[in-house]
C-alpha cells in the first residue's frame, strides 16, 4: 500500500515485496493478501517467503545439474 493510503493498494507486478520474486503466482497471492489484510485491518499472519536460494536441497540439486 502506498504510504498514507487508506483505500488504495497495488497488487501483482505493480508492487514491490522485499526478498520476493516477481511474476510468480505466490507473489501475486502474497501481494493481494497484504493489500486486503492491511486495508481491512485484519491481524493475520501472511505465510513466510520461501527462500529457495538458502535451501540445502535446492543448492545441492543445482550443483548436480551444473556438473552433468
Amino acid at each position: 500500500m502506498p504510504k498514507g493510503s487508506t483505500n488504495l493498494a497495488f497488487i501483482g507486478q505493480y508492487c514491490e515485496i522485499p526478498d520476493d520474486v516477481v511474476f510468480t503466482v505466490e507473489y501475486s497471492v502474497r501481494a493481494a493478501q497484504i493489500a486486503v489484510y492491511t486495508l481491512l485491518g485484519i491481524d493475520k499472519e501472511i505465510p513466510a517467503i520461501y527462500k529457495g536460494q538458502h535451501d540445502i536441497k535446492v543448492i545441492f540439486n543445482s550443483f548436480l545439474t551444473m556438473h552433468r
